[in-house]
């Protein structure tokens, strides 16, 4: 007898799990309600409490590793307020191999008051290097530009706008002769007179240089600036060995392109 009730107790134990199962995985799920939303998978009832979602701390906008390997449409809220990476305090959607900022109306108001900022600019006459002395790039000639303006007498853009910007050089070059083999050039970014770290490229005259060998030097990086600052590139002989004075840029194929983030 005592085998018989164990044996039906199983049984209607069972048959309960099955049957919630089911019930579970055809029906919506209501939290704080009875009559969850036939429209709904999941129906979060309250007047006076939230849904908090996850906090994390992502590192940058294409962040895969706080998440690991994020879904599509995972919405997170993130608590770093990074500038130079382009994050703010708020929610964030994975999408598209990165995370999108969900904004408001607050967010959009303030986009709308701050003024675009950008420029594209080119070298319009040849400038020969130096062994003796750093020379600076002169971008003299706009091609389009907004609240950055060439400054002769500093022989700088003048960036006359708050915030974070990208900003990208290309430096052609050709060589008159050969005594430049073995030369090694570094090219780098300043802000107000103050060399902007990790933004140096290094250009090196190999030992079978030819008279008219050309070479093209890029120079990119993420800089914030504030609407007193200046940005200039510049040029310097970074070791003892070939000579330089035949070294010079290419009229009109040297540009600097500047687009505020």
């Amino acid at each position: 007898m005592t085998h018989n009730y164990f044996s039906w107790c199983s049984y209607t134990l069972i048959l309960l799990v099955f049957t919630c199962y089911f019930e579970t995985s055809h029906a919506q799920v209501g939290i704080g309600t009875s009559e969850p939303d036939p429209s709904s998978i999941l129906h979060i009832s309250s007047t006076d409490k939230g849904v908090l979602l996850p906090r994390v701390d992502l590192k940058n906008l294409w962040d895969k590793n706080t998440v690991d390997n994020p879904a599509e449409g995972l919405l997170v809220y993130n608590t770093n307020n990074d500038r130079a990476q382009n994050l703010e305090r708020g929610l964030y959607c994975w999408d598209s191999n990165q995370w999108d900022k969900i904004t408001n109306e607050s967010d959009l108001s303030s986009e709308e008051s701050t003024p675009k900022a950008y420029g594209n600019f080119y070298a319009r006459s040849k400038q020969s290097l130096s062994d003796r002395y750093i020379r600076i790039i002169r971008f003299d000639r706009a091609y389009t530009s907004n609240n950055i303006r060439w400054n002769n007498s500093k022989n700088a853009l003048d960036v006359e706008s708050d915030g974070i910007f990208k900003v990208n050089a290309i430096i052609s070059l050709n060589i008159d002769d050969d005594d430049a083999e073995d030369a090694v050039v570094e090219f780098y970014f300043t802000k107000s007179g103050e060399k902007v770290n990790g933004s140096s490229v290094y250009l090196t005259i190999d030992s079978s240089v030819d008279d008219d060998e050309k070479y093209t030097v890029a120079l990119q990086g993420i800089i914030e600036f504030s609407d007193t600052d200046d940005l200039s590139v510049y040029a310097r002989k970074a070791n003892s060995r070939g000579e330089i004075t035949e070294l010079s840029t290419i009229p009109e194929a040297c540009s600097i392109s500047l687009f505020k983030l």
